[in-house]
C-alpha cells in the first residue's frame, strides 16, 4: 500500500520518529510503498497524525445492502463534494500561497532537448530511432543472427523478446544500455535540470521517462546545497541508471548505496520492456512510481510537460 508523510516529526517522541523512519519515510510529503502487514498497520496507527494511507491493496469494503440503499443519496452527495474540494487548488489566502502540487513530466526526449551536445565529455544521448547506432549495437545484434534493418529500437527489442529465441542477446543489450548511460557525466555548469529542481517545492514532483543520470545528479548536487527537505520528489517511470531498488524491503535509493532496512546493496532498476507488453504494474518499484505520480496528478494545480519532438 502507498503511504505519505503529511506532517513533520518536529516535536514528536523518539518512538514516533522511529516509526516514521521504519516506514521508509525520510521527508515531508514523501510517498512510499509498504507491505500491508499487521506490523505495518500498527506503526501507522502510532503515527496516524503524521502519516496517511493513500492507497491500499484491498479495495473491497463490506457493507449491508439495505443500509447502502438507505444512505445512497447522502454518500453520493458527500462524494461529489469531496471531488469538488479536491479539484480546487489549495490556496492559502492569508499568505497567498498555493499548497497544491506542481507536476512536471519529462518526456522520453527531454534529456536530449536539455543536453543536445551530450554529457560533460561529449557522450551523445540517443533517441529510440538511433539508439542502436549510437551505442554501436549493430555487430552484437548481427553476431546473434538477428537481421536489424534500422527499425526503431523499441520495435527491435520487442521482436527479440517476443521471439523467445534471443535471450542471450536481450541480456547483452540490457547490460550495454545500462553501461552506456551509467558513463554519462553531468556538465559542470548549471543546466536546465538544475534550474528545474531548484524551482520546485518539496510538495511538487518531477516524473521522468529518461534512463540517463542527469536529473538524479542535478538533484544530488543541489540537495547538498539547499538540503534534502527542500527538494521536489522524483518519480522514475521507466527506471533509471542512478536509482537502485531493494524489492525485499520495497525501498529505493542511489544505485550503489545500501538499503537502510536490510543493509544490502541496491539492485538495478529495470529499464527495458517489450513495447507490446509494457506491464509496469508487474514491477513493484515502477508500480509505486506510477501510483505516486497518479496521486499528485489527482491533486495538482499545474501540470507541465517537457519533451522533444
Amino acid at each position: 500500500m502507498l503511504v505519505r508523510q503529511f506532517k513533520s516529526t518536529n516535536g514528536c517522541t523518539e518512538g514516533q520518529k522511529a516509526c516514521v523512519r521504519g516506514l521508509g519515510l525520510r521527508r515531508l510529503n514523501q510517498t512510499v510503498c509498504v507491505e500491508d502487514t499487521p506490523a505495518t498497520r500498527g506503526m501507522l496507527t502510532k503515527v496516524s497524525h503524521l502519516v496517511e494511507i493513500i492507497e491500499s491493496g484491498n479495495h473491497a469494503v463490506p457493507f449491508d445492502d439495505k443500509e447502502h440503499d438507505d444512505q445512497d443519496s447522502r454518500k453520493r452527495a458527500e462524494t461529489d463534494y469531496e471531488y469538488l474540494e479536491r479539484s480546487l487548488p489549495r490556496l492559502d489566502i492569508k499568505y497567498n500561497c498555493n499548497h497544491s502540487p506542481h507536476v512536471l513530466i519529462l518526456g522520453a526526449g527531454a534529456s536530449y532537448a536539455a543536453f543536445p551536445k551530450g554529457d560533460r565529455n561529449g557522450l551523445k544521448l540517443p533517441l529510440m530511432n538511433n539508439l542502436v547506432e549510437v551505442l554501436e549495437l549493430e555487430d552484437l545484434i548481427s553476431k546473434h543472427g538477428f537481421k536489424y534493418k534500422g527499425e526503431n529500437f523499441e520495435a527491435t527489442y520487442d521482436a527479440l523478446v517476443q521471439s523467445g529465441k534471443y535471450d542471450g542477446l536481450v541480456s547483452e543489450i540490457d547490460q550495454s544500455v545500462e553501461h552506456y548511460f551509467q558513463q554519462m557525466e553531468l556538465p559542470e555548469e548549471a543546466t536546465i535540470y538544475d534550474y528545474l529542481v531548484l524551482s520546485l517545492r518539496s510538495k511538487d514532483i518531477i516524473a521522468t521517462f529518461n534512463w540517463d543520470p542527469f536529473l538524479a545528479k542535478a538533484f544530488q548536487r543541489n540537495m547538498n546545497v539547499i538540503g534534502y527537505e527542500q527538494m521536489p520528489q522524483i518519480a522514475f517511470l521507466h527506471g533509471n541508471v542512478s536509482i537502485g531498488v531493494c524489492n525485499d524491503c520495497k525501498s529505493k535509493g542511489w544505485r550503489y548505496n545500501s538499503c537502510d532496512k536490510c543493509q544490502n546493496q541496491f539492485g538495478p532498476s529495470k529499464l527495458l520492456y517489450p513495447v507490446s507488453k509494457k506491464d509496469y504494474s508487474s514491477d513493484p518499484f515502477l508500480d509505486s512510481e506510477w501510483k505516486n505520480l497518479q496521486h499528485h496528478i489527482k491533486n495538482a494545480y499545474f501540470i507541465t510537460v517537457f519533451g522533444y519532438y
